[in-house]
C-alpha cells in the first residue's frame, strides 16, 4: 500500500488537528480522539507542564548536575505479538528471564547516550534457530546527532548470527529505533525537553478510556511526554506509529512506582505497552548510580579498523528514518531478533519452478539474495493467489504477477499471522486482493484499510474449507482448531480440477516441515501435529510438500526422518471425496 512517510511526528499528529479543525466544525466531532487526544483548554504551556515535573524529579539543580547514571534491571522480559500463538495477544515470550544494565552519560541534554549491557534468556520458541537456547548476552551503544551510531561492540540480537559474534554498527535505520527508545528510557528526558530546539505542543491524552494526562510533544523527537495528572511526574513516553496490521498505534514506555535515589526522583518499574494493552516488555529496576564514574570506552564504538570483523561490516552511521519500511516493523522485528537490515532479495535474482507436473499454473519462487521465504503463486483463469506476503518482498511478487501475466493477484494465502510471513498483507489488499483467513480470525486484520476476506467456512460452518477451481486447478485452504503452529494457522492444498484417486497434490505448510533449511526447527511437535492433521482429513501419503522456507519436497521423504507410519491414502481419500469436484 502507497505509505506517506513523515519524518516527524509533528507532521503526522498536525494532519490529526488539521482534520480535527475541519471536522468540529462541520459536524462537532474530534478525530484526535482516535489516540485519546484532547484539546488543552486552559492556559498552562508546555514550559508550566516541565517546571512541574523538573520540581517534582527533584528540582532544577539537582537534575542539573545529573551527569551520569546506572541502573540494573533484576527483572527483563521481553515479549512478541509478531510471533505469537493467538492473533492479537503477546503470548509468546522473547526473554524469559533476562537482565540488563543500562548507563547514560547526560552530560549534554541535547543528546543522547546510552550504553545497554544485556543477558536474554531465550524462550522455548526460538529453539527454531537457537537449538540449544544459547544465553546470548549483548553490549549496545547509542549515540544520537550527526556524528552518532548505535553499534553491538560485544555480541548481538540476531538470531541468524553466532551468539557471541559482535554485530557491530546497526544501518542508519535501526539506528533510529535504537536512538528513539534512548531518549525514551532516558530519566534526564524531561531536562531533555527543556532544551529541546523543536517545537513544542501539549495535549491532554486519555489513557485507558480513565483520566486525562499532560502531555508535550518535540517534534524534534517524535516523542509525546504524558505526565501524571496529580504528580507530574513522566507516566510514558509515547511513538505513535502505523503498524501494517494493527493500523495507527501506540507504542508507551510506561514508567512508575518512583523512588528518590540521591535527590532524583527515578522509576523501578517499566513496561513497554503496545496499543495500552500489549505488554512487550516487562523491566524492574534496583541498584541505581548517580553520577557514576564510567572507563573511556564505556560509550564508544567499534574501532573502524576492525569493523569487518564483526557481523554487519558497516560503518558508523547517524540514525536516519526508514523509507523503506515504517518504524513499527523496524522495531518490531529487532524486538524479536530478526532485523538484520533492509530486505535483501531482487527481481534479477528470482528462481522460478513449476514443482508439479500435472499442474502448469502453479509456481513456486525463489529469490536467490533472499532465501528465506517462498512463495507460491497460482495462476488461475479467473484468479490469482499468492501465499503469505512476507514485508517487501510483497512489492517484488506483485510486480513479477503483473509483468507475467499482465494481471494483478486477487487472493492472499494467509498461511497463520506472524509478522514475518504476512506483514506485508496491506500491500495486496492495496491491489484489491482478497485476504483468505479462518473466519474466526478476521478481526485480527480489521485495520487494514479496504479488506475484504474469503474465509475457511465461505459461510458455511469452520469444519468446511475455502475452495475454489477454474474446471483446471483448485485449492483448498483448511483450519482446524488443533494448529500445528500457530491458533490461525492453515495449510493449502493444489490438485487439478475433479482430481482423480491417483492425481498430484502439492501443499503449502508454513513452518512444520522446512526441507532444505532447518526441517524441524521448532522440534518435531509441529510436524508430528500436522501429520495428525493431515491423516484426519485424508491427505495423500504421496503428496509434494510446497515450503514457505525451503525448496519443494516430495513427502515421502518426511516420514523415515521422523520414524511415522502414515497411512496409504491417496487423493480420492482427502476431505472424505466430497470436495474433490
Amino acid at each position: 500500500m502507497a505509505r506517506c512517510k513523515v519524518p516527524a511526528i509533528s507532521m503526522f499528529l498536525s494532519w490529526y488537528y488539521l482534520i480535527a479543525i475541519t471536522c468540529v466544525a462541520a459536524c462537532g466531532e474530534d478525530p484526535l480522539e482516535t489516540f485519546g487526544i484532547h484539546r488543552r483548554h486552559d492556559d498552562l504551556s508546555a514550559k508550566g507542564i516541565l517546571d512541574k515535573s523538573i520540581e517534582a524529579l527533584g528540582g532544577q539543580s539537582a537534575l542539573d548536575n545529573l551527569k551520569t547514571v546506572s541502573s540494573h534491571a533484576f527483572i527483563w522480559r521481553s515479549f512478541s505479538i509478531a510471533e505469537s500463538n493467538v492473533p492479537g495477544v503477546a503470548d509468546t515470550g522473547i526473554s524469559v528471564a533476562g537482565e540488563q544494565t543500562i548507563s547514560y552519560d547526560l552530560s549534554d541534554p541535547t543528546q543522547v547516550v546510552q550504553r545497554i549491557d544485556r543477558k536474554d534468556v531465550l524462550g522455548d520458541y526460538w529453539t527454531f534457530q537457537r537449538t540449544l537456547l544459547e544465553i546470548p548476552e549483548s553490549s549496545l551503544v547509542v549515540r544520537s546527532g550527526q556524528d552518532g551510531y548505535a553499534c553491538f561492540v560485544d555480541g548481538n540480537e540476531f538470531l541468524f548470527a553466532p551468539p557471541e559474534a559482535p554485530f557491530g554498527y546497526v544501518d542508519p535505520f535501526f539506528a533510529y529505533i535504537l536512538v528513539r527508545d534512548a531518549w525514551r528510557f532516558s530519566p534526564a528526558i524531561v531536562r531533555s525537553l527543556q532544551a529541546s530546539t523543536g517545537t513544542l505542543a501539549t495535549s491532554m491524552v486519555q489513557i485507558n478510556d480513565a483520566r486525562l494526562h499532560p502531555a508535550v510533544t518535540d517534534d524534534s523527537l517524535n516523542l509525546t511526554v504524558i505526565f501524571d495528572p496529580e504528580t507530574y511526574l513522566p507516566a510514558r513516553v509515547r511513538a505513535y506509529e502505523d503498524h501494517p496490521i494493527l493500523g495507527p498505534s501506540t507504542n508507551d514506555v510506561l514508567l512508575y512506582n518512583y523512588t528518590m535515589v540521591d535527590g532524583i526522583s527515578l522509576p523501578q518499574n517499566i513496561k513497554l505497552l503496545y496499543n495500552e494493552d500489549l505488554m512487550l516488555q516487562e523491566i524492574q529496576l534496583n541498584n541505581f548510580k548517580i553520577n557514576p564514574s564510567f572507563p573511556p570506552t564505556q560509550f564508544q564504538g567499534l574501532p573502524p579498523a576492525i569493523t569487518n570483523q564483526t557481523v554487519s561490516g558497516a560503518p558508523p552511521s547517524p540514525a536516519l528514518y526508514p523509507e523503506f519500511a515504517t518504524p513499527a516493523q523496524i522495531f518490531e522485528f529487532s524486538q524479536n531478533f530478526f532485523y538484520a537490515g533492509p530486505y535483501s532479495g531482487t527481481l534479477p535474482a528470482l528462481k522460478v519452478v513449476k514443482p508439479i507436473d500435472s499442474l502448469p499454473n502453479l509456481y513456486h519462487l525463489t529469490f536467490k539474495d533472499n532465501t528465506v521465504y517462498r512463495t507460491v503463486v497460482a495462476v488461475f483463469d479467473d484468479a490469482i493467489m499468492v501465499t503469505d506476503a512476507p514485508p517487501q518482498q510483497s512489492h517484488l511478487v506483485i510486480q513479477w504477477v503483473q509483468e507475467t501475466f499482465n494481471r494483478s493477484v486477487t487472493h492472499l494465502l494467509v498461511t497463520h499471522h506472524h509478522h514475518d510471513h504476512n506483514l506485508g498483507a496491506e500491500d495486496y489488499v492495496a491491489i484489491g486482493a482478497k485476504l483468505v483467513v479462518p473466519e474466526r480470525f478476521t478481526y485480527y486484520w480489521q485495520q487494514i484499510k479496504g479488506v475484504e476476506f474469503m474465509t475457511a467456512s465461505l459461510d458455511r460452518s469452520e469444519e468446511q474449507p475455502f475452495t475454489h477451481s477454474d474446471g483446471k486447478m483448485q485449492v483448498h485452504g483448511i483450519w482446524h482448531a488443533v494448529d500445528a503452529h500457530s491458533a490461525d494457522w492453515m495449510y493449502f492444498t493444489f490438485t487439478t480440477a475433479c482430481a482423480s484417486a491417483d492425481a498430484e497434490m502439492g501443499i503449502v505448510t508454513a513452518d512444520a516441515w522446512s526441507p532444505g533449511v532447518d526441517p524441524f526447527g521448532y522440534g518435531q511437535r509441529p510436524v508430528l501435529q500436522w501429520l495428525a492433521i493431515a491423516r484426519m482429513d485424508g491427505v495423500p501419503k504421496e503428496h509434494t510438500e510446497l515450503p514457505i522456507h525451503g525448496d519443494p519436497q516430495p513427502a515421502s521423504k518426511l516420514y523415515p526422518e521422523i520414524g511415522y507410519e502414515y497411512p496409504e491414502y491417496t487423493v480420492g481419500d482427502f476431505l472424505g471425496g466430497a470436495c474433490m469436484c
